[in-house]
């Protein structure tokens, strides 16, 4: 678990860095093992890591020195070392043994249609400096959490946690009624929706962009309604669901520090 929080501003922004790190602090408990911060003319980006993968050399936020683009990035991409192999084929040159490297390469080798690409769980921004605009994308399920505000100068906040965008200045902290009567209907509420109003959720399987004309939001992919082959029995059914249990638990052992497996004890584990 990683933590990361940044506004962009295509006006251009306060010099004030106490703000930004002010959201870092605020996530602290999700990276204990660094804190990074970038802020220029009209971007600030902050990063709370928990190291995994590369311990010496995975710190962010990340520049990839070529195009200027700087990357932070909360989350694993699992499979991140064939994505290393076809991007080192097609001429990209790597400093480290990240995943958020690879991520980065990805971003500036296929732009949004990286998305595609990336087997993991993952709520990231890359900031282009050249071109004025920042991208964010959550993963497939949701599994990383990423809330964001758009201020009317055109200010975009975000952060892996509510909490740190509220230390940004006028943030509003009205109670969205809406939201608190969907808990006490459903006992949940319903993303993009947040319990403040003016914080929103991205969705699952979403990115959103700002460049500077406005936010631009879309959905990447969606769940397969395929049905399933004709004539499949019951048996090839189990033994494809225990092979891709296999590979998913394969794909998460990924790491230079000690793994460990936390089972509910429930039906599904």
């Amino acid at each position: 678990m990683c933590g990361i929080a940044g506004f962009f501003n295509p006006s251009g922004i306060t010099p004030d860095t106490n703000i930004l790190g002010a959201m870092a602090q605020a996530i602290a408990h999700r990276g204990p093992d660094h804190q990074g911060l970038h802020q220029d003319e009209r971007c600030a980006l902050a990063s709370r890591r928990l190291a995994i993968i590369d311990l010496p050399g995975g710190n962010q936020p990340l520049v990839h020195e070529p195009s200027g683009m700087i990357l932070v990035f909360n989350g694993e991409i699992y499979n991140y070392q064939p994505l290393r192999v076809e991007l080192a084929s097609l001429g990209h040159h790597f400093h480290t043994r990240s995943d958020s490297e690879v991520l980065l390469a990805a971003y500036v080798q296929w732009g949004e249609k990286c998305l595609d690409r990336l087997a993991g769980m993952f709520a990231f921004a890359v900031w282009n400096p050249g071109t004025r605009r920042l991208f964010l994308a959550r993963d497939r399920m949701g599994k990383k959490p990423l809330f964001y505000a758009a201020l009317p100068d055109g200010t975009l906040v975000f952060a892996s946690e509510i909490k740190a965008i509220l230390h940004y200045p006028g943030i509003p902290r009205a109670i969205n009624v809406l939201a608190m009567d969907r808990l006490l209907d459903y006992g949940f509420n319903l993303a993009p929706d947040t319990f403040l109003e003016g914080i929103r959720q991205l969705p699952p399987a979403s990115f959103l962009v700002h460049d500077g004309k406005g936010l631009r939001a879309a959905a990447y992919w969606d769940i397969p309604m395929d049905a399933p082959p004709a004539g499949l029995s019951e048996d090839d059914a189990a033994e494809g669901l225990r092979h891709h249990l296999m590979e998913a638990v394969r794909a998460r052992l990924v790491a230079d520090v000690p793994v460990a497996s936390y089972l509910s004890g429930g039906i599904d584990s």
